[in-house]
């Protein structure tokens, strides 16, 4: 189980190759490639999504996890308190939530590149949405243990602090205009 504050800024359509050579640069390592699919869930009243929090089913290419995710604030990073685990069947745990009275409230599929930034702990994580979300470009997410490291690595990517925005999925949906 995986429990700890997550810490995380969005930063919109970027250059992707200049990105790239970058991340070969500061010697970033390749962790996690491929597609994850997430359902979001919430209880009968929308108290989940209401608080800003997430309850969260996604495969990440063949692994299973389970996440709810509670938010502590929203200023110059979106910071929530995580708690993950990974689980053995995706349609199991998917029909136990529903069994259990929560309602699938959203669904996202994406292609994700997740990088490790050695010089700060920091992932980099490039993220191309397809299905509901496809017209939203590509886009970076960076997350460390720190707000200090998350801007630290917006830095060293060259990206500034006016970019990096402390946006969840919701905001980036309305951003683009997409009903989630």
């Amino acid at each position: 189980m995986k429990a700890e504050a997550e810490i995380e800024v969005k930063i919109l359509e970027v250059d992707l190759t200049a990105l790239h050579a970058r991340l070969i640069e500061l010697h970033a390592h390749l962790e996690f490639s491929g597609e994850m699919h997430a359902i979001f869930f919430d209880d009968v009243d929308g108290s989940i999504r209401a608080a800003g929090d997430a309850l969260r089913l996604r495969r990440e290419g063949d692994q299973a996890v389970l996440a709810f995710k509670r938010r502590l604030r929203k200023d110059t990073a979106k910071v929530m308190d995580e708690k993950e685990t990974s689980i053995g069947c995706f349609e199991t745990m998917r029909k136990i939530l529903s069994g259990l009275g929560y309602v699938e409230i959203a669904e996202t599929r994406k292609q994700r590149e997740e990088f490790l930034l050695p010089e700060t702990g920091a992932k980099i994580l490039i993220d191309d949405y397809h299905g509901a979300l496809k017209c939203v470009p590509p886009f970076v997410e960076i997350e460390a243990p720190t707000e200090e490291a998350v801007h630290a690595s917006a830095l060293l990517l060259g990206f500034s602090p006016g970019q990096c925005l402390n946006w969840d999925t919701r905001d980036l949906a309305a951003h683009y205009q997409v009903k989630m």
